[in-house]
């Protein structure tokens, strides 16, 4: 039998934490972007991982109260796939905030390692390149100029800029 009322504390737990993830994102963004000066870049490299670590915490202890508690299996392991599931959307609540300021700030945020990187992980690769499964995630890592992916590229296929292979930038090898 599911404990709804242990769910619902769970599910009101689970907004308060992505608004309170959101507001203090946005808050110590705003703090250093527009009063301290700090390029919002840099200040995105510094705030994102602290943002998405805390509320990684918060979610596993979260789920962790809920196995020690004393609940059924079923409500046990529904809190679990619901955390599961509502994960990506609370991870989103501080890169939010941070391309709010950007955009207020009349910033690029793109040139965030941390933010370049969470948006690299959560899309989907780019199956549309001849169908080289995983090849786009590699290019826009190589384009942020973050590790990863292979470097270079087949003669034919297109590259970021629609050039094909043969006619694009050569590619700087590491080895």
């Amino acid at each position: 039998m599911i404990a709804r009322r242990h769910l619902r504390r769970r599910l009101s737990q689970y907004g308060a934490l992505w608004l309170g993830g959101f507001v203090v994102t946005l808050l110590v963004m705003s703090i250093m972007v527009f009063a301290v000066g700090m390029p919002v870049a840099e200040t995105a490299d510094l705030t994102l991982p602290i943002a998405l670590a805390l509320l990684g915490l918060a979610v596993i202890a979260g789920v962790g109260v809920t196995v020690v508690k004393d609940v059924g299996l079923t409500t046990k392991s529904l809190i679990t796939v619901l955390a599961l599931l509502l994960i990506l959307p609370l991870l989103w609540a501080p890169v939010l905030a941070v391309a709010i300021t950007a955009a207020i700030a009349g910033a690029s945020v793109e040139y965030s390692t941390a933010y370049a990187q969470f948006r690299i992980t959560v899309s989907p690769p780019d199956l549309s390149a001849g169908g080289d499964a995983g090849r786009g995630s590699a290019d826009q890592l190589r384009l942020a100029g973050l590790p990863g992916g292979r470097l270079g590229r087949r003669r034919g296929s297109l590259g970021p800029a629609g050039l094909a292979g043969d006619q694009a930038a050569p590619v700087r090898r590491r080895g």
